[in-house]
């Protein structure tokens, strides 16, 4: 038996209306949804993207830092003139504290400071260091001894200008798991 709706003109017609109605209203859900999608899509990778480029400069910005910093050491006449001066000399007491001074200072300044959490001034032909670290990261073991045993010691010695190519590394003293 049909149904009573179906037997008149008014009823078809209300039941292709609808029909319609109900295809064009899944149709246009569909289409928001896809076209919402695909735009919250691009969206989510050029936000991505965004700050991605955002992290890369800041790192950078920090980077050159540390690199102005390693220039400044190998250019600094005071640290200069402390890596030349052969420690039996009578001037070499106020050449250390002169570099060392001039060291912690830079070091003080340096946006990039809480990076560097160690900071060596050597000569190969010495053993002694001017360094830098702060009290939390010190330790009364012999430097000398650890600083020159490192796997990447005589490469950054003997390296012309500071590329820091041996990257982040862990530090060999501290009380923290730390990289320097």
């Amino acid at each position: 038996m049909k149904h009573p709706l179906c037997k008149t003109i008014k009823g078809k017609l209300l039941l292709i209306v609808c029909s319609l109605v109900l295809i064009l209203g899944i149709g246009t859900v569909t289409f928001s949804y896809v076209n919402f999608y695909e735009k919250l899509e691009n969206n989510l990778i050029h936000s991505t993207e965004s700050n991605l480029t955002f992290l890369a400069d800041n790192i950078n910005q920090e980077l050159e830092n540390i690199y102005d910093y390693a220039k400044w050491c190998q250019q600094n006449t005071d640290i200069i003139n402390y890596v030349k001066l052969s420690p039996s000399a009578q001037s070499y007491a106020r050449y250390t504290t002169l570099a060392k001074e001039r060291l912690d200072e830079e070091y003080l300044y340096n946006p990039s400071k809480s990076y560097m959490l160690r900071v060596v001034v050597a000569n190969e032909s010495r053993d002694d260091f001017l360094q830098y670290t702060s009290s939390y990261y010190s330790a009364s073991q012999p430097m000398t001894d650890l600083i020159t045993e490192l796997p990447y010691y005589k490469d950054a010695l003997e390296g012309r200008c500071c590329d820091l190519s041996c990257g982040l590394q862990r530090s060999p003293v501290g009380r923290a798991a730390t990289y320097s």
